[in-house]
């Protein structure tokens, strides 16, 4: 086999630089998308129906169509306090746990500690022991945090992935042009015998 100057061959050995980089810049993109998904699913306010500064009942229009209407108290309430609404037969009141439902109104930070589910429309009293409360539909918040969440895990493992790929497409473009340009080379070389061909490839 005929010897040749490898630095004829093209492309340069320096494009294979472009398939290490594509992996990690989609490592880089995901793990920044999975950040801003997280944070854009959440902080999102909810339709506020009524709010309550505590020491008082209020009354709040409920309508069945909706499935979050939720009841909120200031952050770092303890103990929560036992919410009730009435009439009792039409509404049911349930306990929620976790941070999902929750929203920075001025100074305080509000999270849902209750869900009201009714079975009919209409105005209902709202009673938390004299503590201050927030009665307020949650469906946008229900769905930013769906759609963001989705959004964040599917730029987790999507992006890299992406990137994983285009990597092994670059690094087998370069070396299949590599290979081609190496082979024409010795092509040309095997045909001149007195030095390398003039021609640059």
């Amino acid at each position: 086999m005929p010897l040749i100057d490898s630095t004829q061959v093209r492309p340069r050995r320096r494009w294979y630089a472009l398939a290490g980089v594509l992996p990690v810049l989609g490592i880089i993109v995901g793990v920044i998308a999975f950040v801003f998904g997280l944070w854009a699913s959440v902080g999102v306010r909810p339709d506020v129906a009524v709010e309550s500064r505590g020491g008082a009942e209020s009354s709040a229009s409920i309508v069945s169509s909706s499935t979050y209407w939720m009841v909120y108290v200031p952050r770092g309430t303890a103990p929560v306090p036992p919410c009730t609404a009435s009439p009792a037969t039409s509404v049911e009141v349930t306990p929620l746990r976790g941070d999902l439902f929750s929203y920075r109104s001025g100074g305080t930070r509000w999270e849902a500690q209750y869900r009201l589910v009714v079975t009919s429309p209409g105005y209902y009293t709202i009673n938390c022991g004299g503590t201050p409360f927030v009665v307020a539909d949650a469906t946008r918040t229900a769905n930013a945090a769906a759609f963001g969440t989705l959004g964040a895990l599917g730029g987790l493992l999507g992006l890299p992935c992406v990137g994983l790929v285009a990597g092994f497409v670059a690094w087998l473009v370069v070396f299949l042009r590599r290979r081609g340009s190496r082979k024409r080379l010795e092509l040309a070389v095997a045909h001149q015998p007195y030095g390398w061909p003039s021609t640059r490839w």
